[in-house]
């Protein structure tokens, strides 16, 4: 809520909700709490009762967030639960800071409150109309807002001292740094399966023990006649029936996708007074650029970009005026606004773009059809269920309901027995997984699917996964067996390579043997990319001492490297300062995680969160009484 409240500004309890929404929620004990009295509250944790209004709030700044969804959606995605959650979480919190006396006092809400940036003027101070203007709108009353923020300060204080231990050893992470910027030269020879010779052309006896051999990869899988029925949309959709008014609305809601505004790619830094601005304009006239000269007012690239923005998405006419006025590209101003002096950098520009009703009402009239159409398909399901009820078949009832209806074989990944791709399936594998666990003969009900449309099978036929007989796959047998015999031989070669290298051999002389040249990498890196160096030919290289080798087998068998390690660069501490206190710091911010989640585990476990189906469900729009039960 607060975090909502603020907008964009810096939330003190952003990091605590952070923090702990990376922990499982797994090991917190939840218990029903199947209240006679109805909808007052969602939940009960410990002594303390979220309520259906607070919840209602918390769940649907939840949706918007994702764009608006409706409670449904979100229950489908599982937006109540983690909002139900980490409300828990918070009501935990709260208990546990009161239980071990951390107390917030009225001067520091106050302060927390007055220095909150969306309550505040653009002169940074307190804004008295803008703080009662932002509660009204969330329906919040001041006195409730403010033990809010003391109870939020509480649990960050709670945090802080939990995470004051939360630190990783500079030494630690020196060692790690060193270890992970170690670089080594190496030389390798690669072993192709083409090097092998063609093996003597095999006997039928031969390939028929190999056809044997590896069965399952001459096994045909088992395929499945099935006929289905699929109720889409587009097979009922009547573009031609859209009237006009009915386009032109529809065009109307979607001004957004036809009418797009000029973007441009504003850059901005602020200035004390006129004079600094000019000053610095004229050094970015002079050669500057506009970063440097950002720079040294102290602003980061960061700081100064705006990006791809619209003309009124800038704060005020001044702005507005400046960035959006005649000059396409370059430094404008200094600038007068209602932030101070400005200059802007124009750094790139986006030309409006508008389709017209005209060209897009081709478009639309299928839109507004196919949504008219969706609306439809509901009663069109419930005509085939009652029509399969009377004894049709799937295949009559498509005919005569204009749906799309077809037999069909094949596999369980929906290829037919000629290695084509069985097309006009629902992209669902689960349709196709229920479909080979049913019988033959058996009919699965029409199942919604997730766009809204429909969908039923029911099974004819089933031929089982079967060996393919000898005759019909003696070529393929034969192709696998040269390649397998071809593998065999360079691995045989690689190994007796190898042996010559442990016995004092160098690589270059193993290397002319089988007349190969030695690659040489120089400071070849564990990330370093390269066809031949799989993490597993890099854990051995790095593994080793200077002279060590290193062997593996690539591509299944296709490829076979061999490598020496020829030196060893040894990375010193001092040359990655930073790059180390950056692992000191991500180090220490997982730790700080661990113990908050352990922290927290131990809090929900303390304070019991038992649930209210009856009111959760009334919170969330939910049908059924039973429909959180199990959470």
């Amino acid at each position: 809520m607060l975090e909502w409240l603020r907008g964009a500004a810096s939330s003190l309890v952003a990091k605590l909700l952070l923090g702990l929404l990376v922990a499982s929620f797994a090991a917190w004990g939840v218990g029903d709490m199947l209240r006679s009295s109805g909808a007052s509250t969602v939940a009960q944790v410990g002594d303390r009762e979220i309520g259906v209004a607070d919840f209602q709030r918390e769940f649907q700044i939840e949706l918007s967030r994702y764009g608006n969804l409706s409670a449904e959606q979100g229950r489908n995605v599982g937006l109540d639960q983690a909002v139900l959650r980490r409300m828990a979480a918070q009501a935990a919190l709260d208990q546990e800071a009161k239980a071990i006396g951390v107390d917030v006092s009225d001067d520091n809400v106050n302060d927390y409150i007055r220095n909150t940036p969306a309550f505040q003027n653009a002169a940074g101070a307190f804004d008295e109309l803008a703080f009662d203007m932002t509660l009204r709108n969330a329906n919040i009353r001041r006195g409730e807002y403010y033990e809010i923020v003391r109870r939020d300060l509480a649990r960050q204080t709670l945090v802080t001292a939990i995470e004051a231990g939360g630190l990783y050893p500079r030494a630690s992470a020196s060692a790690i740094w060193v270890d992970l910027n170690e670089t080594r030269d190496v030389s390798l020879i690669t072993l192709a399966e083409s090097d092998a010779e063609t093996p003597p052309a095999p006997s039928d006896q031969d390939l028929k023990a190999f056809h044997q051999e590896e069965a399952e990869r001459f096994t045909a899988p088992e395929y499945r006649t099935i006929t289905y029925i699929w109720l889409r949309a587009e097979d009922y959709a009547k573009p031609e029936d859209v009237d006009e008014d009915e386009i032109a609305d529809a065009y109307d809601s979607a001004l957004d996708r036809y009418q797009k505004p000029e973007r441009r790619n504003i850059e901005r830094i602020d200035f004390d007074t006129q004079e600094e601005a000019a000053a610095a304009a004229a050094r970015v006239a002079d050669g500057e650029s506009f970063e440097k000269v950002a720079a040294d007012r102290g602003r980061s690239p960061a700081d100064i970009a705006l990006g791809y923005i619209t003309r009124d998405e800038l704060f005020d006419d001044a702005s507005r005026d400046a960035a959006f006025g005649d000059q396409t590209s370059g430094v404008v101003g200094p600038v007068e606004t209602d932030f101070g002096w400005m200059l802007f950098n124009i750094a790139g520009l986006r030309p409006a773009e508008e389709t017209t009703l005209e060209a897009a009402r081709d478009e639309l009239a299928q839109e507004v059809a196919l949504g008219r159409a969706g609306a439809e398909l509901p009663d069109v399901a419930n005509t085939v269920e009652d029509q399969r009820a009377g004894g049709a078949t799937l295949l009559q009832i498509g005919a005569e309901e204009g749906a799309l209806a077809r037999q069909v074989t094949l596999n369980r990944d929906g290829f037919a027995p000629d290695g084509e791709r069985v097309a006009d399936l629902p992209d669902d594998p689960n349709l196709l997984e229920r479909a080979f666990e049913m019988e033959i003969g058996d009919e699965m009900d029409l199942a919604e699917l997730p766009n809204l449309e429909y969908f039923a099978v029911q099974v004819d036929e089933v031929t089982p996964a079967a060996l393919k007989p000898f005759d019909s796959v003696r070529s393929d047998v034969e192709a696998a067996w040269i390649t397998a015999q071809r593998r065999a031989a360079i691995a045989e070669t690689a190994d007796s390579l190898v042996a010559r290298l442990e016995a004092g051999d160098t690589l270059a002389a193993v290397a002319a043997s089988v007349e190969k040249e030695p690659r040489k990498i120089e400071k070849l890196s564990l990330t370093s990319a390269d066809e031949d160096l799989t993490p597993q030919v890099l854990e051995q290289l790095f593994d080793g001492a200077s002279g060590d080798i290193a062997a593996a087998e690539l591509a299944n068998g296709a490829r076979r490297v061999i490598a020496v390690v020829d030196k060893i660069h040894t990375a010193v501490a001092a040359d990655g300062a930073e790059e180390i206190e950056l692992v000191a710091a991500r180090a220490g911010e997982n730790i700080r995680n661990d113990i908050l989640a352990l922290f927290q585990t131990a809090v929900l476990e303390e304070h019991e969160m038992q649930i209210n189906p009856v009111g959760l469900n009334y919170a969330t729009g939910a049908a059924h009484g039973d429909a959180y039960g199990g959470m």
